[in-house]
């Protein structure tokens, strides 16, 4: 590995010479993007340190100080913690982090391997997941069609319980020591446990778990259309479409009726007044409200059509696809 520092924002020597200089990294390409198995920031660090063969603990050791400032003067112990999950979120956290690592392996926008693409939609907290979760039956699919494994976005999202190919819960212990693993792992083998080592990707013991109920299933789905919608490029850039959307949600569900909606739904009304008023939702909130009128969030924010035209629309493809069924 090679020392490297993005310019405007890297570490210098007394002289001034960059020791971190744009492209120093190998250009590693993420996985996914544009799809529901978009990789996640934290997830593409770790196979970025395989890729230079060193443990990842090296890795976020020798560049995070040099290139992340303030934000990156934190322990080691921290990094690969609570905040490797920040980083696949909305705050500065994920934007200095995604910045730095696409300067320097100049596979920019790294942006794309967070939840940054929807950072005018969705309010900045509650949404990640506090501890990292995986589906077994992926890794083994991965391993065997791919030869090594990573770990999707959306497997970060608090609201997703399941896994949206497979439709098993997603599990956060290893089966053999139980413990759960770091969001960055010490070594570079995602898929395998950190702390004892055994695969994690165990093909029959997935096949062998409970499937889950269908609203955990649906959510999961939404909430991997969202990805893919974000990680390729089309995720609400301003605030207003949101807002729109919340009013024409709370029109169609309950003729305007606020009080109402905020029953149907099982949410505060001040969650519903912050959408209308700042376009800024709970990615629970939002899950709600999309499921209340047949819609997924990607359907919202994919297209700037009404509503109530999307929800037509879908109507229409639904009836035919029953009648081509018949």
């Amino acid at each position: 590995m090679t020392p490297a520092d993005p310019p405007g924002t890297g570490a210098r020597q007394s002289g001034g010479e960059e020791l971190w200089p744009r492209g120093s990294l190998l250009p590693l390409p993420p996985i996914g993007i544009g799809t529901r198995d978009c990789e996640s920031l934290s997830g593409y660090l770790v196979r970025l340190a395989g890729a230079h063969v060193v443990p990842t603990r090296v890795l976020t050791a020798r560049v995070f100080p040099a290139v992340l400032g303030r934000l990156g003067d934190v322990s080691v112990r921290a990094v690969h913690g609570r905040r490797g999950a920040w980083m696949n979120g909305t705050g500065l956290w994920a934007e200095a982090v995604s910045v730095a690592f696409g300067e320097l392996t100049r596979q920019a926008p790294l942006a794309r391997l967070t939840m940054l693409p929807w950072r005018q939609v969705l309010a900045p907290r509650s949404f990640l997941a506090p501890v990292r979760r995986w589906c077994p039956a992926c890794y083994a699919d991965m391993r065997a069609e791919h030869g090594h494994c990573w770990d999707p976005l959306v497997w970060s999202l608090a609201p997703v319980a399941s896994c949206p190919r497979h439709r098993r819960a997603l599990v956060s212990r290893c089966p053999a020591c139980g413990r759960r693993q770091p969001f960055l792992g010490r070594d570079t083998a995602l898929g395998w446990c950190a702390l004892c080592g055994v695969g994690l990707g165990l093909a029959e013991a997935a096949r062998a778990r409970s499937p889950v109920d269908p609203n955990a299933c649906w959510r999961a789905e939404a909430c991997a259309d969202l990805v893919a919608l974000g990680s390729g490029g089309a995720a609400a850039a301003s605030p207003y479409l949101p807002r729109s959307r919340m009013a024409e949600i709370v029109r169609l569900v309950e003729g305007g009726n606020l009080p109402a909606f905020v029953w149907r739904v099982g949410v505060t009304r001040n969650a519903v007044k912050q959408w209308l008023r700042h376009g800024t939702i709970h990615l629970d909130l939002l899950l709600h409200a999309s499921s209340c009128v047949g819609l997924k969030p990607a359907d919202l924010f994919g297209t700037e059509d009404p509503v109530g035209k999307l929800l037509q629309s879908r109507r229409q493809r639904s009836g035919a696809g029953q009648r081509g069924n018949r």
